[in-house]
């Protein structure tokens, strides 16, 4: 039984981490605040899919409950007013009815 449910443990984190996708070398193109939904919403330059495994949106989601909600909105809006570029992972999963945010990079 042990060996079956840390092989489950294992191929669920693996799947997880499979469905993420990371968008190097982006920059902000559009930030928007919550709406009626609790998210943060962005979009970068130059994608038009955030993360097809979720949508067809451009559109990334930061949920307000994200533990680095705060961190990433503030490197959101330090990239759009100085022009600097970010590697942004999105989850795989969808929150606020878009693509939604693991975390950000200043790109180098």
């Amino acid at each position: 039984m042990y060996k079956f449910v840390s092989s489950f443990f294992l191929i669920s984190i693996l799947s997880a981490n499979a469905m993420s996708l990371t968008h190097n070398q982006v920059e902000v193109e559009s930030i928007l605040s919550p709406d009626s939904r609790p998210c943060t919403f962005f979009r970068l330059k130059g994608v038009v899919q955030a993360d097809p495994a979720v949508n067809n949106h451009a559109w990334f989601s930061v949920p307000l409950d994200h533990n680095g909600h705060d961190v990433i909105v503030s490197m959101l809006l330090t990239a759009y007013a100085a022009g600097k570029k970010l590697n942004v992972v999105t989850t795989g999963r969808e929150k606020c009815g878009i693509a939604e945010v693991e975390s950000m990079l200043f790109a180098y």
